[in-house]
């Protein structure tokens, strides 16, 4: 601004041709293209110092200009006429437009002012940033933006902020291409690992599967190989007709071999499409087969699905409902039949019935015949088959579904044929009919009846009874063999008897006679109660035998009574465990008895009820599991179990179970106590339960097991070699067809046990390897033996082979002449001689800052590589000025490292010293220089300068410069301003700022105080006092109107008269104060005064 400044003040002509000179040159060439003529206009107003037409000229014309350097010139020229008018904020802002659409233009001094080339560079620094990019290994072309910059490692600077885009080209490896992002006003770091060129792909050879089953999961074996290395293989697989692949990572099961498995969920109907992908450390991809010419697999379908049954069972009927089984039944193809299963009390064969068919959605239906009905059980099971011969239950022969029938039609003797009239009124007399040539005794009371409303279960619809109402009584007076004559003696409502009412002389036989006994030799004896509402009570009898004699024990004499306890008697006691017999008699008010029920029993309670589903499971060796269901007895506390060698023979106690929530057993040989179990011998046990009395109960069924006989052992089991933490084994094929399994074991010495390693479920198979890549399980340098035995499809196994042994290899070699060179910029070069054995497959480096702190930096998978380049990783780079000790092992073909042997130790380049001496010029206009010493460094490429407008606040770049001076301008008047600065090296590293200096630019004068005006007739006299600044130059005095204020005069006193006013006016003036350095101060308090008429 100064410099522009003192230009415009010369001559015009010279001026024209001076500012031309400093804003030519660099942008002629593009000026010279589309929208040049525009901006050569802008810069013709400028140098003339119509500086509002020029940016009104601009601003217009820069929508339409396309070239960025073009566009950039016409920012740097409103930046230029924004600075000469003293508004550095907006020439600031047009400045940064100019640096992002030419990052590369720098102005040269010799022809742009400084303050312009300051205020420029300010924002290059703001906007730009610069990016460390390092690659292992080194020396690789770096391109940005398609622009070769040079060769790695190497400072990229003067870039946008923002995305870029780098290209990495090194002969010998792949050529990688990336996005990296520049930070503004910083430097950051990328950092890559080259991969080595490998044009030569991995192969692919596969078994083709032809076909798969439905449901099932899909395996597909491979063979890979390289000449460096597999880096992944993978299974690409879809239901055929499907768009989208899926795929999985096959995994290595042996060397070379790979394996991936398609999860069954996608094994369809529809058949099956895959291919296979290999991609080796070169990135080469092999296929075998192609996503658009896929392996087709023909899936087969399997119905193993049985029908489905939906069935809500049955539990009660009556013989006056209507009994229908109902059941929905579904198969995923197509049914062949649903059957119903079903019989009554005391038949041992079922009644086949074919199920019809409902329409609707009711599924199926069977109605049991009427004559079944009477039974005080219904016995029924459903079977469904579909065409291939799956079948499914619901219930089952072996366990039906049981129907309780329930009486509900109402016991009767005969009915009313007559009611007599005499004279038309009804008599006394009425005829019955018996129904049987017996017919009735005279004098015998017959009860009458009505029997029509049912009561129906609204839910199931079953007929729960028939509600019968009593209308009186009869007796017999003139008996016969079919009808008889009697007369009424009793009637509820008179004339209510009349013809089709019905009699009974006694009740119906009670049903469902049963019991039980919970306590010690005691019996609860139930029924149900009798329907009729004549019954007064029941008389119960016992029996120790089901055909009797019965002898009756108790009476009871209430009809809804229904249960009697029976504990004996002191001379005759129930006996525990015994089974006693009931019949029951029903009796009404004329104490006329009904016939004797059906014949229940109940066990009297002694011991616990035994376990159930009690087996013996063959086939083990030296040992036979039995397995039972814990019997449901309260009062069991434990079992007894019982072996005999026969059926029928004598049963031994074998063991003693002191809980009753125990369901197993293994009975097995025992060397303290005698006990023997032979090899394949078969024996047969029974199990009784005890309470805490110790009283038995009843003895299981017998069921019977046997121990496996031992097979042989698997002939010449020898070491076949031994290698890095893995041994090969031999042997011979077992001659027995019945060996389904080799097993494998492995211990540390000879003697003791003996740790399963491997199961092999192929008699076919003679040879294993027993390896361990993790050496967690096989250690370098170890012996280990070896046993092996055979087992059959019984499970038996063999006794162990003699011990055979082998020793693992120990650690690789280390390598030796480790070297580590020092100075270089945040990275270590270390090299070592390559050894030349066949088990080693590369090299681990190790890094640490100290000895005793080294960690694993880099593997190296290459026999014959020789050095390495640490510069740390991408998130954590080596330290400036840093000691770091390295070390290298080699590594073998299973992951073993050699001995540490051979410690080295390097430093990288430190950063340059924090500037120092640092100062900076106090109260100039509008801009300071900062001064300090040179670095002591021969290195130093360039200072950056930090400023901060705040004590403690952030400090921004402004800018850097080559020497140990600059100039900052474009600053505010009177502010007060922090700066820094640092020392950058041709490698790029940044030292810790300087020390703080700050600095205060001049501020501007005081606004003029005091003013005050006289008047006369045509003028005006302003006076005020004069500032108290010693640089004070003049006052200039502007007028005030509704349009703003108006330059009238200057002057260098402290007064000032305005003449040609007009009299009787009205004016305002104020004034402003000017120093030496053209700062103008803000205006005075305005002075209103009216001129004299």
């Amino acid at each position: 601004m100064k410099n522009i400044g003192k230009i415009l003040a010369l001559p015009f002509f010279l001026a024209v041709l001076l500012t031309t000179a400093l804003i030519t040159g660099d942008t002629k060439s593009s000026w010279g293209q589309a929208g040049a003529g525009d901006i050569e206009m802008g810069r013709a107003m400028y140098q003339k110092g119509d500086f509002a037409q020029a940016v009104s000229l601009l601003k217009n014309v820069l929508p339409s200009i396309s070239d960025s350097k073009d566009k950039a010139s016409a920012h740097l020229l409103l930046g230029m006429i924004y600075l000469a008018q003293g508004q550095a904020d907006l020439a600031d802002e047009e400045f940064g437009h100019a640096v992002f659409l030419n990052p590369k233009k720098k102005l040269a001094p010799e022809k742009y002012p400084p303050g312009v080339i300051r205020l420029y560079d300010q924002a290059r620094m703001r906007s730009l940033g610069s990016i460390v990019v390092q690659t292992d290994p080194s020396d690789a072309d770096i391109y940005v933006d398609g622009e070769l910059r040079g060769l790695s490692p190497l400072p990229v600077n003067d870039l946008v902020a923002g995305a870029h885009k780098l290209k990495i080209v090194k002969d010998g490896y792949r050529t990688e291409e990336r996005e990296i992002e520049a930070l503004a006003a910083e430097q950051s770091e990328f950092y890559l690992e080259l991969r080595i060129t490998d044009d030569i792909p991995a192969t692919i050879t596969h078994q083709r599967a032809e076909s798969a089953k439905e449901g099932s999961s899909f395996r597909v074996k491979a063979t890979v190989q390289d000449n460096l290395g597999v880096v992944e293989v993978k299974l690409y697989f879809r239901r055929k007709g499907a768009a989208e692949y899926e795929f999985v990572n096959m995994n290595q099961v042996q060397k070379g071999v790979y394996e991936g498995v398609a999860p069954r969920d996608k094994v369809s109907i529809d058949g099956l499409q895959y291919y296979i992908t290999a991609t080796d450390v070169g990135a080469n991809v092999t296929f075998e087969g192609k996503p658009e010419n896929p392996f087709d697999v023909r899936v087969v379908e399997l119905d193993r699905e049985a029908p489905r049954i939906f069935h809500t069972p049955v539990i009660a009927s009556s013989d006056a409902s209507v009994l229908a089984i109902k059941a929905k039944v579904i198969d995923n193809k197509k049914l062949a039949y649903v059957k119903l299963f079903f019989k009554r009390d005391g038949e041992n064969k079922f009644i086949e019935e074919k199920f019809k068919e409902v329409s609707g959605s009711e599924g199926y239906k069977v109605i049991i015949p009427s004559l079944f009905m009477g039974a005080e059980h219904i016995y029924y099971y459903i079977e469904a088959a579909d065409e291939s011969g799956n079948i499914q239950y619901s219930g089952r022969e072996a366990a039906p579904y049981i129907i309780k029938m329930f009486k509900a039609l109402p016991y009767k003797n005969g009915y009313i044929v007559e009611r007599k009239k005499k004279k038309d009124k009804w008599t006394k007399t009425v005829r019955v009919n018996v129904g049987t040539m017996k017919g009735y005794k005279k004098d015998q009371v017959l009860t009458v009846f009505s029997a029509d409303e049912k009561v129906i279960d609204p839910e199931s619809g079953m007929t729960l009874a028939v509600n019968q109402e009593l209308k009186g009584k009869v007796k017999i007076t003139i008996p016969g063999p079919t009808s008889s004559e009697a007369r009424i003696i009793k009637e509820k409502k008179k004339y209510s008897i009349q013809k089709g009412d019905f009699i009974r002389l006694r009740p119906s036989p009670p049903t469902g006679v049963g019991g039980y006994s919970e306590k010690f030799q005691v019996i609860t004896v139930t029924w149900s109660q009798n329907p009729e509402p004549e019954v007064k009570g029941y008389y119960i009898y016992r029996s120790n035998k089901p055909q009797g004699p019965f002898e009756k024990f108790k009476k009871v004499t209430e009809r809804s009574e229904i249960q009697a306890i029976d504990k004996g008697s002191r001379k005759d006691k129930l006996v525990d465990g015994k089974k006693y017999f009931y019949k029951i008699k029903a009796y009404n008010y004329e104490n006329e008895l009904s016939d004797f029920s059906e014949t229940g029993f109940v066990i009297a309670k002694g011991g616990p009820n035994p376990p159930t589903r009690l087996a013996a499971i063959s086939g083990s060796i030296m040992r036979t599991p039995l397995v039972w269901e814990a019997s449901e007895d309260k009062e069991t506390v434990g079992y007894t179990i019982f072996r005999s060698e026969s059926r029928t023979g004598e049963y031994k106690q074998i063991a003693r179970i002191t809980s009753s929530d125990t369901q197993e057993y293994i009975d097995k040989p025992d060397k303290k106590t005698g006990h023997d179990l032979e090899d394949g011998k078969t024996y047969w046990y029974r199990i009784v339960s005890y309470n805490k009395e110790d009283k038995p109960g009843n003895m299981t069924e017998p069921v019977s097991g046997s121990s496996r006989q031992k097979p042989k052992p698997p002939a010449n089991f020898h070491v076949v070699s031994s290698a890095v933490r893995s041994i090969s084994l031999a042997w011979d094929r077992h001659p027995d067809s019945e060996i389904k399994k080799y097993r494998i074991y492995r211990n540390t010495a000879a003697d003791g046990d003996y740790k399963l390693v491997k199961e092999i479920s192929d008699r076919s198979e003679t040879e294993y390897t027993d390896k361990d890549k993790s050496g967690e399980k096989i250690h370098d340098g170890q012996k280990y033996y070896y046993r092996m035995a055979a087992v059959n499809s019984g499970g038996a196994e063999s006794e162990l082979t003699a011990p055979v042994s082998g020793v693992t290899f120990g650690p690789p070699p280390a390598p030796a002449s480790i070297q580590a060179v020092s100075g270089m910029v945040k990275q270590v070069a270390i090299s070592w001689k390559a050894l030349n054995d066949s088990e080693v497959i590369g090299y681990a480096i190790y890094r640490g800052e100290s000895p005793a702190s080294l960690k694993l930096t880099k593997k190296i998978r290459k026999r014959s590589a020789n050095k390495f380049k640490d510069a740390g990783g991408w998130d954590k780079r080596l330290k400036d000025g840093t000691k770091y000790y390295y070390t290298v092992r080699s590594i073998n073909s299973v992951g073993v490292e050699s001995m540490t042997e051979e410690v080295v130790e390097a430093v990288t380049k430190p950063v340059p010293t924090a500037p120092a001496g640092m100062s900076a010029t106090q109260n100039k206009v509008g801009e300071t220089t900062l001064s300090w010493a040179p670095n002591a460094e021969p290195d130093i490429a360039s200072y950056r300068i930090l400023r901060s407008e705040k004590p403690g606040g952030k400090f921004r770049a402004i800018g850097s410069t080559e020497e140990t001076m600059f100039e900052d301008a474009g600053l505010k008047n009177g502010a007060l301003y922090y700066y820094q600065t640092q020392a950058i090296d041709k490698d790029g590293l940044v030292s810790e700022p300087s020390e703080t200096v700050d600095t205060t630019t001049k501020p501007v004068p005081s606004a003029p105080s005091g003013l005050e005006a006289s008047a006369a007739k045509s003028s005006v006299t302003l006076s005020w006092t004069e500032n108290q600044e010693p640089d004070i130059d003049h006052y200039v005095i502007y007028s005030v109107g509704i349009f703003g204020r108006h330059k009238i005069g200057v002057t260098k006193s402290s007064s000032y008269i305005v003449e040609k006013l007009k009299p009787g006016s009205t004016y305002s003036y104020i004034i402003v104060a000017v120093d030496k350095d053209k700062l103008s101060s803000e205006p005075s308090s305005p002075a209103q005064i009216k001129t004299i008429k």
